[in-house]
Parts: structure tokens; C-alpha cells; sequence
């Protein structure tokens, strides 16, 4: 199985997963948290600015948030993951780029090095998150509040 993470706009991260089952392909589009990130898990971003709030309250905050980017580029490791019977860590690291649009038409380009460290539990779904953390290693450029750039509710191509 090979996983791909999609987010073609802020409220629909999916991950695509593609099977080979003999000589036919299957692909499976859901949203991540649909069976990604448990219930009852943490995420905390811990980055200037940052949250810290139980997965479904996370949900409703993200595409808030998202919303001030009209271009969102993760660029992300391999993840490092430690087995530990039903549990296991992983942490990734990123290369985050993140656009603004101003109302008066410039724009404006945040990088953001950060690591996510995520803890997991094996369930009956498969494994899901059940705390995540984002931490800054460093930010380069501005981040603006809603008063002074366009939303988009959904990124758009740069």
C-alpha cells in the first residue's frame, strides 16, 4: 500500500491510498482525520501564534487558519518511526512555505523549518495519532492577521 497525502483545499487533507491487489489498482480518498488522528488526540503548534487544542476543536479551527495563506507548500523528511508494540513516535521534519496576498496586491512568503512529532496507538481502525506537536526551528518572513490579506478558502496555484 502507498499513501499519498493530498490537500487540494484546507478542509479536505485526504490521503490517497493506492493497493495493487493482483493486476488491478485500487485508490481510497478520504479525509486524513477520518481515521488518521484519533478522537481524542492532542495537536499542539507550538510556533509563534500556535494552538494547543484537542483534535475536535482542531478541526474546526484549521480552515480558519489556513484561510490567511493563498499558497500552502509542505515539504517534508522521512519520517523516523520507533515501534513499541501498540504504540509508536515519529517524528518529521519540514520545510514549510506559506504566501500571503495583501489587499494592496503584494505578497509576502513565510518559511518555517519545524519538526512534528507524533505519538501513536494501534487501534481497531489501524494506527492514529493521538498527540500531535509541531515545533519551530525557525521562521523566516512575516505572518499577517486577517485585517490585512486576502482569505482564501481554499490555496490556490502560485
Amino acid at each position: 500500500m502507498k499513501d499519498l497525502l493530498i490537500r487540494d483545499r484546507p478542509d479536505r487533507l485526504r490521503i490517497l491510498m493506492v493497493r495493487r491487489r493482483g493486476s488491478t489498482w485500487s485508490v481510497i480518498s478520504r479525509p486524513l482525520w477520518e481515521f488518521r488522528i484519533a478522537e481524542d488526540a492532542i495537536v499542539h503548534y507550538d510556533v509563534p501564534g500556535g494552538v494547543k487544542k484537542p483534535w475536535p476543536e482542531m478541526k474546526q479551527w484549521l480552515p480558519g487558519g489556513l484561510q490567511l495563506f493563498r499558497v500552502t507548500q509542505h515539504n517534508m523528511s522521512n519520517p523516523l518511526v520507533e515501534f513499541a508494540g501498540d504504540r509508536a513516535s515519529s517524528t518529521t521534519y519540514g520545510h514549510l512555505i506559506h504566501v500571503q496576498q495583501h489587499k494592496d496586491g503584494s505578497s509576502t512568503v513565510m518559511r518555517h523549518h519545524t519538526i512534528y512529532r507524533d505519538e501513536w496507538v494501534r487501534s481497531a481502525e489501524g494506527w492514529q495519532i493521538r498527540s500531535r506537536t509541531l515545533s519551530n526551528l525557525y521562521m523566516d518572513g512575516p505572518v499577517f492577521g486577517p485585517d490585512r490579506v486576502e482569505l482564501y478558502p481554499s490555496p490556490e496555484p502560485y
